[in-house]
């Protein structure tokens, strides 16, 4: 049995960087596709009965979206690579681009002995933006639950998310994977499972380091 909690949330800002350390983790987005998808919290993709994609309304201004993977890889998942800390995060945004704030999503999933599993500020228009953050992550095994924490992306008002549409309903090797939850889940709460979306990448990249 696998939950997600939403364990800590920081506002996205504009942030100038540095580069990464050699001993840092890139990971999620490449940040190279457009946000081209062109949809909000009150939308979300879902499949039509005899093929293709149909955006179907929400009723929510908030949510929360996360990679979950390519179509045949387990490569560009949200879940960070180890116990660690978030130090930025980089999105790329759209030309109407919806507040953002960073999620850290926490999956902790039963395990046995072996530990074997049975404000609200807005990224700059049309450009990456990426702001520091120093938010805690971990992936360790206690009392028979595997945590793994995610780094997710929450919107909390109108415009477009930083979702780019690769290849909406497509299957094939290599579409990304995202999932969603409408609305956004509360700090602490259950995310549940949220939906699953073929074809759509979050556009969302962050920098894991050890902790010191």
């Amino acid at each position: 049995m696998r939950r997600l909690l939403v364990t800590a949330a920081a506002a996205l800002a504009a942030a100038a960087l540095a580069a990464p350390p050699a001993h840092a983790v890139l990971f999620g987005s490449t940040l190279r596709a457009p946000a081209n998808a062109g949809f909000g919290c009150e939308s979300r993709p879902a499949e039509r009965l005899f093929g293709g994609i149909e955006l179907q309304p929400t009723g929510t201004a908030t949510c929360t979206w996360a990679s979950a993977g390519i179509v045949g890889s387990l490569r560009r998942t949200f879940f960070v690579p180890r116990t660690g800390v978030i130090r930025s995060v980089s999105v790329r945004a759209g030309a109407n681009p919806a507040p953002l704030r960073v999620t850290i999503l926490s999956s902790q999933t039963a395990v046995d002995r072996r530990g074997i599993a049975i404000g609200d500020p807005r990224p700059r228009p049309n450009r990456v933006t990426t702001v520091r953050v120093n938010l805690p992550v971990r992936v360790d095994a206690d009392d028979g639950l595997r945590s793994t924490d995610g780094v997710g992306i929450t919107a909390v008002g109108p415009g477009t998310l930083p979702i780019a549409a690769v290849a909406p309903g497509s299957f094939d090797p290599g579409s990304p994977i995202a999932s969603s939850w409408h609305p956004r889940p509360g700090i602490g709460q259950p995310a549940g499972s949220g939906a699953g979306h073929v074809g759509f990448e979050v556009l969302l990249r962050a920098d894991w380091r050890p902790r010191r």
